[in-house]
């Protein structure tokens, strides 16, 4: 099962087969079926007590994904890099591909037909009606946008970013600016009710139209970069 009765929150991951989005559904899988401890989990300790925070087991998991495979296939990649015991991964097979099913492609690669002429509003559409989905699917009381996608490069913010009315003015035009994939996660995850966690360092995510977005919409959102700063250090020396 992907989680278990009682009110449930869902874990909405942009690259969901990717190696930091698998370890964590392999752990809190692991976790929620007695298979591992949660050992070295900050928010199982002093500083997570009151806070009322979902358990392992109330923790139900699909995403974005553009690659091909599985998760299962994602995990035994991993697995044999000793990440995983690979008795885990065959205790929760049947758990990874309940979740795979809930795991669709991201990006304009999931507009119908011709991609190219898509608007970035109904990419937008698109990505949206993926949540409401996966909302709806679970019946899940809340829901959490994880940006784990490979890192955009670093770009100077346009004008059109500043502003929200900017933003949604060229969101409408099929001759409008090229906008990075985590602005468009972002932007659907938000208008949802969906809070978004930019654990990835791509700056587009969370520009200050988006911000505006998520403070008039009243939802949290958290980043940039969960990993220490050290892929935002990799992406300036590469730029």
């Amino acid at each position: 099962m992907n989680a278990e009765t009682g009110p449930r929150t869902g874990v909405w991951i942009v690259g969901a087969r990717g190696a930091v989005a698998t370890t964590t559904i392999v752990g809190a899988r692991a976790a929620a079926l007695g298979l591992s401890p949660l050992r070295g989990v900050t928010t199982e300790g002093p500083r997570g007590e009151g806070l009322a925070l979902p358990g392992a087991s109330a923790l139900v998991f699909g995403g974005w994904e553009l690659r091909a495979g599985s998760l299962l296939d994602a995990a035994a990649d991993l697995a044999e890099g000793r990440i995983f015991d690979g008795r885990v991964l065959e205790a929760l097979a049947a758990d990874l591909a309940a979740i795979d099913r809930d795991i669709v492609r991201g990006g304009t690669r999931g507009v119908p037909p011709p991609c190219g002429a898509a608007t970035p509003a109904e990419v937008i559409a698109h990505l949206a009606a993926d949540l409401r989905g996966f909302r709806r699917r679970h019946a899940l009381e809340r829901v959490v946008v994880v940006n784990l996608a490979t890192t955009e490069p670093i770009f100077t913010t346009p004008e059109d970013h500043l502003t929200l009315a900017a933003l949604e003015e060229s969101l409408t035009g099929r001759g409008a600016p090229v906008f990075r994939p985590s602005t468009l996660y972002a932007y659907a995850a938000i208008r949802e009710g969906a809070a978004f966690v930019n654990f990835a360092a791509s700056p587009a995510a969370l520009v200050p139209a988006i911000r505006e977005l998520a403070e008039r919409e009243g939802v949290p959102f958290a980043g940039t970069d969960g990993k220490t700063g050290e892929t935002l250090v990799k992406s300036a020396l590469a730029s």
